[in-house]
């Protein structure tokens, strides 16, 4: 848009009415902005709040996500409305890409409104066939094929006392035919579950897919038993006498996963075979977003290889893998670039277990470098700044949730 010789260019903002070919609505700049400002700050009261020194780069970050957040009408799961079509964050909004599932709780941990937080953590749900839900959704058809099952941990830190029981007891429902689904597509023992394909654990990168499959990896035990612990808090804030059942579930679960520790790390197991493997991945220290359900000594050791240098702990967060593997690619997602959505998980965890001041340092370097980008090169200089990095929804919502936790810790 170039100005007149005055200075001065004018513009207009107008939509078109799609049944009404050539019909133009045109809407006065200044009652655009208002409105688009009314709309972004209720979004930004739905966040967390933040360590009062992040608050600037969170303000930034708010509005990252709330741009790739795309309403597609209809009321939520927990709100009014027929229609059960609800809001999505795109990976991309700006270049029109999809809403990729198993990151939509990750977003919601962002939020501290409940409502807002369920509605987006359960998106995909409503599209859920024969147990199975679709992995990315978009304005094409839904791919369905199996990801991580990130969505336990959404319903553990959101707050359920507002809700009617009848929602609940809905959600509760639908949560617990997908665990069915996982249970009869990736179980081939009972309380034992298995990635069936390198695909599925949401990392196509990772030193896990050097392993052979059907894989029982400590990352899946440790969605699963999430999940279970949530079922768990569903069936008893519902009242509907399965919350016993679910609990059970989870101890057994935990029981599995504890026998991939081998007395220093978690290891991964082929389920057919019963080969053993060493990792040295991050996936394979996602058993600490479980907080003290884990004995204390394990907490300690996989804390002691967090917080190390030479292996996870980078000046930007945590290495997708061990800086000492043969796999090692700081600059590759991974393979030991700091993915944000890895970050969220650990960090937290480390919260969970007790290990403040691990998880502060973690957190502190990677808010004060301020870098709004999904994967960051672990060692190094960041490359040149792109158009794009001030936009990435999954970065924003990282930086949201846990400054989140630092705010709260300061108050």
């Amino acid at each position: 848009l170039l100005p007149g010789e005055d200075g001065i260019f004018e513009t207009a903002i107008y939509s078109a009415n799609p049944d009404e070919w050539g019909y133009i609505d045109y809407t006065p700049l200044e009652d655009a902005s208002a409105l688009i400002s009314e709309d972004f700050a209720e979004f930004t009261a739905l966040c967390k709040t933040p360590a009062s020194e992040f608050k600037p780069l969170i303000d930034n970050c708010a509005y990252s996500l709330w741009l790739n957040l795309q309403e597609t009408g209809g009321g939520g799961m927990f709100m009014s409305g027929s229609e059960k079509i609800l809001p999505m964050v795109y990976d991309n909004r700006v270049r029109n890409g999809s809403a990729l599932a198993y990151e939509q709780p990750l977003y919601a941990l962002a939020l501290s409104d409940a409502k807002a937080a369920m509605d987006l953590a359960f998106n995909d749900f409503p599209q859920m066939e024969k147990g199975m839900l679709p992995a990315n959704v978009g304005t094409g058809t839904p791919c369905y094929r199996a990801f991580p099952p990130t969505h336990g941990l959404a319903v553990l830190q959101t707050n359920l006392s507002g809700f009617e029981r009848e929602a609940l007891q809905s959600l509760y429902e639908l949560m617990a035919t997908h665990f069915e689904w996982w249970r009869n597509s990736h179980s081939l023992h009972n309380n034992e579950f298995s990635y069936n394909m390198r695909e599925e654990y949401g990392f196509p990168n990772s030193s896990f897919g050097a392993l052979t499959f059907p894989l029982e990896a400590p990352d899946l035990y440790t969605f699963m038993i999430l999940y279970s612990d949530a079922l768990t808090k569903l069936a008893d804030a519902a009242g509907n006498g399965k919350s016993g059942e679910w609990s059970d579930i989870s101890g057994r679960l935990l029981k599995s996963l504890l026998k991939l520790w081998d007395g220093t790390s978690f290891t991964c197991k082929n389920a057919l075979s019963g080969e053993i493997f060493k990792s040295q991945s991050l996936l394979a220290y996602l058993p600490i977003a479980l907080g003290k359900r884990l004995p204390s000594e394990i907490i300690d050791a996989l804390s002691l290889d967090l917080a190390d240098s030479d292996k996870f702990l980078s000046n930007y967060g945590f290495r997708s893998e061990s800086k000492s593997s043969v796999y090692y690619d700081g600059a590759v997602s991974g393979r030991g670039a700091v993915d944000m959505s890895l970050q969220m998980l650990i960090i937290g965890g480390l919260f969970e277990s007790g290990k403040t001041e691990l998880a502060e340092s973690a957190a502190k370097k990677l808010l004060t470098n301020g870098i709004v980008r999904d994967v960051l090169i672990a060692d190094g200089a960041q490359p040149p700044r792109r158009p794009g990095d001030e936009y990435n929804p999954i970065a924003a919502a990282a930086m949201i949730y846990i400054a989140g936790i630092l705010g709260k810790e300061e108050r």
